[in-house]
């Protein structure tokens, strides 16, 4: 329980984490319900550790955006995804309001 706890704050304190914005994010109108818009990011190992990481309205969809991150882990590639989606939201007066880490689904 500790574990995850500290896990969870971890996932949300944004790392200074290069990436490249390969299609930038866009939020379509029927992502939100009732002020609210829910994403998963998917992250998949390319060459060696080389990543690319999508936000999509849900598993399986097509991706909203695009980002990718090299000579890093799975950890990474993670936290650039939680920072994408901040920096994103900081700019267009939208707030991330709470993230969680999925690694197995």
């Amino acid at each position: 329980m500790m574990r995850a706890e500290a896990e969870s704050v971890m996932a949300v304190v944004p790392r200074d984490i290069p990436f490249e914005e390969r299609t930038a994010l866009a939020i379509p109108e029927s992502a939100w319900q009732n002020g609210v818009a829910v994403f998963f990011a998917h992250g998949a190992r390319q060459s060696g550790d080389t990543w690319a990481v999508g936000a999509q309205p849900q598993p399986g969809a097509d991706a909203l955006g695009v980002i990718s991150l090299a000579g890093r882990g799975q950890d990474d590639a993670a936290n650039a995804s939680v920072r994408w989606i901040r920096d994103h939201s900081t700019a267009n007066e939208l707030e991330l309001v709470r993230v969680e880490n999925f690694n197995d689904q």
